[in-house]
């Protein structure tokens, strides 16, 4: 068996090709039944556009949508994630990446998960 060496650059992440659960897990996210649906699938009317799919959104459209005669689109930006977003153990790959619009705040001294001056 070869061995490597990696240098270590203060965070591990491990290494998703040498995963042996990776195809496994590529399957059962592209079969979901919660895919976003196609622009073919979208009405030409709606009672309410809410605009923005955060917590107050995501509520605010939910509850309007629990009334059946009403009809609720819900919009958010940007594109749509890649499938392995959906892993809470792979957040580390979208660091700064366009998926987290590369927000940056002022220093602070007990928050910010040691990134320094993000």
């Amino acid at each position: 068996m070869a061995s490597s060496t990696v240098e270590y650059n203060g965070a591990y992440v491990p290494s998703l090709a040498a995963n042996p659960l990776l195809p496994l897990l590529l399957i059962s996210l592209a079969k979901q039944k919660n895919a976003p649906r196609t622009t073919a699938s979208f009405s030409e009317e709606y009672d309410y556009i809410v605009v923005g799919a955060g917590s107050a959104g995501s509520v605010v459209s939910s509850r309007l949508s629990e009334i059946p005669c009403v009809t609720v689109l819900l919009l958010e930006a940007g594109k749509a994630p890649p499938l392995l977003n959906d892993v809470p153990g792979l957040w580390r790959y979208f660091w700064f990446s366009d998926l987290d619009w590369a927000y940056k705040t002022v220093p602070q001294k007990h928050s910010g998960f040691a990134l320094i001056n993000n």
